[in-house]
């Protein structure tokens, strides 16, 4: 039986949102991208189609005063790891109520990983039977700040 999904239409209208924020910013455009792709996003110049990178996005409705990191899995760093050797440069785009952020794969950032996942109602509540896993915790210091006005507290 497959894993169901739990991406919704206000994830992915929130996502595109993001997405679009950035590649004004960056004069880029994108596209979404496959599921198998285990990203969400690829990144191209307007003059061509040849790839730029790849961008994961997490709309987040807290602050890093709660958090003040990010955690992903360990699984989806190693395909950013995988597309850099291929050289293809991968980031995360994150959205949270301080602003709008992005972390370019770089693995010197990736050493503190721990065993955590998501959970609905505590850590002995899961969505699902994978929802515990290795995860990389990317400290906000790493972030850097795609709105003029995000600043990491």
């Amino acid at each position: 039986m497959a894993r169901p999904l739990y991406e919704t239409k206000d994830h992915l209208a929130a996502e595109l949102d993001a997405m679009q924020r950035f590649a004004d910013k960056y004069d880029y455009r994108f596209e979404k991208l496959p599921l198998q792709y285990r990203l969400d996003f690829a990144v191209f110049s307007n003059l061509s189609n040849r790839v730029r990178g790849l961008v994961e996005v997490r709309c987040r409705n807290i602050s890093w005063e709660k958090y003040d990191t990010l955690i992903m899995s360990l699984k989806k760093i190693m395909h950013m790891r995988d597309y850099s050797k291929m050289g293809i440069s991968s980031l995360i785009l994150l959205e949270n109520t301080n602003g709008l952020w992005m972390w370019k794969y770089d693995r010197d950032d990736v050493s503190d990983i721990r065993w955590g996942g998501r959970f609905k109602g505590g850590p002995s509540k899961p969505r699902d039977d994978q929802d515990s896993e290795p995860v990389v915790h990317i400290h906000k210091s790493k972030f850097t700040p795609v709105d003029p006005l995000a600043v990491p507290k």
